[in-house]
C-alpha cells in the first residue's frame, strides 16, 4: 500500500489552533509539526496509517516540537488499537472510529503495549506526556474492552470526543495520572451484563495494581489534579468514579464540573479517596444515586508496597495506619440532581448526596470481603473531614444528603423535595450520622420527606442547625437522637409535620433550641424524650395536634422560656417524667386541656411570669412534684377546667409556694366551675394572688398542709375560699 504523509510548518492557523486547544489548557509556544493523513490512505487501513503518523510522532516530537496528526472526516475500521505517545496531538474532528468484532484491544491507549499481546508499557513515574486527543468518536461497537486506556502519564487532555458502546467494559480507564482534562467529551451506551462491580464506571480512576491495571507497570502513583468539564454521560451504569485505592495515596485534586449525567445505573459519580474535589454545576436525572464520596472501604484498598513490589518500582509511602488529611477540601456545589429507583447492580443505600468515612476496630482489620480484593486494611478512624455541601437541588425517592463518618461538615443552602411514595419512612432530607461532628447545617429547604426532614443521631456532633425550612416531613422535621448532641438549633421553620417539629430523643443533648417557628406538627412542636436541652426559648408553636412542648420519658430541660405556644390540641407545655429547671415567661393560648402541666414523677421548680389565655383544661396543673416549686407571677386568664391552677401531686414532702398570681376566670360564664387555686394532698403557701370571677377563689382540701396568706378576691363566688 502506497503511503502518503504531508508534513509540513504549522501554518499561523494551526499555531492559533494549538493555543486553544493545547494540553491542559495552556497557551504553546512551539509550533506544531503537522502530519495531515490522506483520506485515501485512511480509507484504505486506518490504523496503520495512523499509527504510523503517531510512531513518527513518538520518535520525532519534544516538548518544544511537538506533532500534530491530523485525521480526514469519515467512518472508519481500526484493525489494531492505537497506542500515542508524548507531545502528539491527535486531531479528528468528524471522525468516527469503529471497533471490528474481532479486535480486543483497546481503540487508544496512552504508551506502549496492548491489552491483549502481553506486550507491558514498562516505563515508570509520570512518563509521557503533553497529548491532546480532540473530535473522534470512538465506537467500540459492543466490544468487551476499554476503549481507551491512560497511565504513567500528565498534561493529557481528551476535547470534543465520543466514546460510547462497550459491554461489560469501562469507556476509559486513568492510573498513575497528574492534569489531565475531559473537556466537552461524550460517554455512552455502556452496557453490565452481570453484576461486576469492577466494570461500573464510564471512567474509572483507577490504581497501577497488576489485577486492576494490566499492562503497565506497577507502582503506588498518585493521581492527581484530574478535571472533568462540560462532559456528557448517558445510559451508563456509573458515570465518574473509583472504586480501588492506595492506602495514604489519595486522588488528589478531581474537578467534575458543567456535567451532563442521564439515564445512569447507578451512580452518576461514586469516587473513593479524593481530596481537594470540587464537583460543582453539574445536572444529574434519572439515576438511583446522584453523588457519593468515601474515604476507604474495606475492600479494594492496597498498600503502596504492595504495588512497588509488583512492579519492581520503590515507594516512600507507609503502609501503618495515619489518619486522613484534617481537611480534605471536599466541595459539592450548585448541581442539578435527579433520583429514583434502585441500583440493579449491587445493594447502596439510596441517596441523591452521600459522604462516607471508614471506622475499622482492630477486630475487623484485614477485613477485606470474601469476594473482593485489596490488601488487609489497618484498623483506624478513616474519617472524611471539611466538607461543604451547598446549594444543590435535589428531587429524590431516596436520602437527600446522607453524612457518615464525616467531620467538619457544612451543609448550606440546599433544596430537597422528596419524590418516592408516601408508605416508605425510611428516607430522611438530611441525615449526619455515625459519630459525624462538626457539622453545621444551614438554611436548607427540605419538602415532603417519607420520614424526618433533618435528623443528627449515632453519637454525632453538630455545631449549629440553623435557619432550616421542613415542610410536610412524614417524621418529625428535626430530630436529634441516640447520644448525638448539637449545640444550638436555632431559627428555623418546621410546617406540617406528620410527627414533632423538633425532637430530641434518646440520650441526645441540645444547648439551644430557640428562634423556630413550628406550625401544625402532628403531634408535638418540640418533645425532648429521653433527651437533654439546656434552653427551649423564643420559640413559636401553632397548631401542635397534641401538644407544644413535651418533656417526656425522664427528658431534662434547664429552662423553657419566651415561647409562644397557640392552639396545642392537649397541653401547651407538659412535663411527664422528667426534670425541669424553670417554665418562665412564656405565652400559651388555646390549649385543647392544661396550659403547663406538670405529671407522673416529675420536678419542676419554678413555674414563673407565664400568660396563659382560655385552654380548655386548667392553666396551670400540677400532678407531681419531686423537688419543691414556685408557682409565681403568671397570668392565667379565660381557662375552663377545675381549676385556674390546680395542685395534686399527692406528696407533703415538698412545699409549693403560689405567689403574686393573676387569675382571672371566663367573662361569660364567671361562676361556672373553675376554680381560682385548687388543691389536695400537697403542701402549700399561697399568698399575693389576685382572683377575679372564679367558682371558688381558693380551695383546699382537708389533706393539704401549709399556710393561706393575704390575697385578693375579686367578683367570685359567695365563697371566696374554702376548705373541703
Amino acid at each position: 500500500m502506497k503511503r502518503v504523509l504531508k508534513i509540513m510548518i504549522a501554518t499561523c492557523l494551526l499555531c492559533v489552533a494549538a493555543v486553544a486547544f493545547g494540553p491542559k489548557g495552556q497557551a504553546l509556544a512551539a509550533d506544531y509539526q503537522t502530519i495531515e493523513l490522506s483520506e485515501d490512505d485512511v480509507s484504505a487501513d486506518a490504523y496503520t496509517a495512523i499509527q504510523a503518523a503517531l510512531d513518527t510522532a513518538r520518535d520525532n516530537a519534544t516538548e518544544k516540537t511537538p506533532y500534530e496528526v491530523i485525521v480526514p472526516e469519515g467512518t472508519y475500521i481500526l484493525s489494531g488499537g492505537l497506542n500515542i505517545y508524548s507531545n502528539t496531538w491527535l486531531y479528528a474532528p468528524g471522525v468516527t472510529f469503529l471497533k471490528p468484532a474481532e479486535l480486543s484491544n483497546n481503540m487508544i491507549r496512552v504508551g506502549d503495549g496492548s491489552s491483549t499481546s502481553g506486550d507491558n508499557d514498562t516505563h515508570e513515574g509520570y512518563y509521557y506526556s503533553n497529548i491532546t486527543v480532540e473530535g473522534a468518536t470512538f465506537d467500540a461497537q459492543q466490544g468487551h474492552n476499554t476503549v481507551m486506556k491512560v497511565a504513567h502519564a500528565t498534561g493529557v487532555t481528551l476535547k470534543d470526543c465520543t466514546f460510547e458502546n462497550t459491554v461489560d467494559a469501562h469507556l476509559m480507564e486513568i492510573a498513575g495520572i497528574e492534569d489531565f482534562t475531559i473537556d466537552g467529551c461524550t460517554f455512552e451506551n455502556q452496557v453490565i451484563s452481570g453484576a461486576s462491580e469492577s466494570r461500573y464506571e464510564a471512567i474509572q480512576i483507577d490504581i497501577l495494581e497488576t489485577y486492576h491495571y494490566p499492562g503497565y507497570l506497577q507502582e503506588g502513583l498518585q493521581n492527581r489534579n484530574l478535571v472533568f468539564k462540560d462532559s456528557t454521560f448517558y445510559n451508563v451504569p456509573r458515570g465518574i468514579g473509583s472504586h480501588t485505592a492506595i492506602l495514604n495515596n489519595p486522588v488528589d485534586g478531581v474537578t467534575i464540573t458543567g456535567c451532563t449525567f442521564d439515564e445512569i445505573g447507578s451512580a452518576a459519580i461514586q469516587g473513593m479517596n479524593w481530596i481537594n474535589v470540587t464537583i460543582s454545576g453539574n445536572t444529574i436525572t434519572d439515576a438511583p444515586r446522584g453523588i457519593a464520596i468515601y474515604s476507604l472501604r474495606t475492600e479494594g484498598v492496597y498498600l503502596a508496597s504492595t504495588l512497588a513490589a509488583e512492579g519492581g518500582t520503590k515507594t516512600l509511602i507507609s503502609d501503618s495506619y495515619a489518619p486522613l488529611e484534617s481537611d480534605q477540601n471536599i466541595v459539592i456545589s450548585g448541581n442539578s440532581i435527579s433520583t429514583g429507583g434502585s441500583d440493579p447492580y449491587a445493594y447502596y443505600v439510596k441517596s441523591a448526596i452521600s459522604l462516607s468515612g471508614l471506622s475499622l476496630a482492630a477486630a475487623t482489620e484485614g477485613g477485606s470481603i470474601s469476594s473482593g480484593t485489596g490488601d488487609s486494611v489497618p484498623a483506624g478512624d478513616y474519617y472524611l473531614s471539611g466538607v461543604t455541601v451547598s446549594n444543590n437541588e435535589i428531587y429524590t425517592d431516596g436520602h437527600g444528603i446522607r453524612l457518615l463518618y464525616t467531620n467538619d461538615a457544612t451543609i448550606d443552602g440546599n433544596t430537597i423535595n422528596y419524590t418516592g411514595s408516601s408508605s416508605t419512612n425510611t428516607y430522611f432530607g438530611i441525615n449526619v450520622r455515625d459519630y459525624c461532628a462538626g457539622a453545621v447545617i444551614t438554611g436548607n429547604t427540605v419538602k415532603d420527606t417519607a420520614s424526618h426532614g433533618i435528623i443528627v443521631n449515632g453519637s454525632s456532633k453538630a455545631a449549629k442547625i440553623a435557619r432550616n425550612t421542613v415542610e410536610s416531613a412524614g417524621g418529625s422535621g428535626i430530630i436529634v437522637e441516640s447520644s448525638s448532641t448539637v449545640e444550638s438549633l436555632i431559627s428555623n421553620i418546621i410546617k406540617n409535620s406528620a410527627v414533632n417539629g423538633i425532637h430530641v430523643y434518646n440520650k441526645a443533648t441540645v444547648k439551644t433550641v430557640s428562634d423556630n417557628e413550628i406550625i401544625s406538627p402532628g403531634k408535638y412542636g418540640i418533645d425532648v424524650e429521653s433527651g437533654t436541652v439546656t434552653a427551649i426559648e423564643t420559640n413559636e408553636i401553632n397548631d401542635s395536634a397534641n401538644t407544644g412542648i413535651f418533656v417526656y420519658s425522664f427528658g431534662t430541660v434547664n429552662t423553657i422560656a419566651d415561647n409562644i405556644v397557640t392552639s396545642a390540641g392537649r397541653y401547651g407545655i407538659d412535663v411527664e417524667s422528667s426534670t425541669v429547671g424553670t417554665i418562665k415567661y412564656n405565652e400559651v393560648k388555646y390549649a385543647g386541656i392544661d396550659g403547663i402541666y406538670v405529671f407522673k414523677s416529675s420536678a419542676v421548680k419554678k413555674i414563673w411570669v407565664n400568660a396563659i389565655e382560655e385552654c380548655g383544661g386548667c392553666g396551670i396543673a400540677v400532678e407531681s412534684l419531686e423537688s419543691a416549686m414556685k408557682i409565681k407571677g403568671n397570668e392565667i386568664t379565660k381557662c375552663e377546667g377545675k381549676a385556674l391552677i390546680y395542685l395534686s401531686p399527692d406528696t407533703t414532702s415538698y412545699k409549693i409556694k403560689v405567689k403574686d398570681n393573676t387569675l382571672t376566670g371566663a367573662a361569660s360564664s364567671p361562676y361556672k366551675k373553675t376554680h381560682g387555686i385548687y388543691a389536695k394532698n400537697c403542701k402549700v403557701a399561697v399568698s399575693g394572688n389576685k382572683i377575679v370571677k372564679t367558682k371558688r377563689a381558693i380551695c383546699f382540701t382537708k389533706s393539704v398542709k401549709g399556710t393561706l396568706g393575704k390575697n385578693k378576691y375579686k367578683n367570685n363566688r359567695a365563697v371566696n375560699k374554702c376548705f373541703i
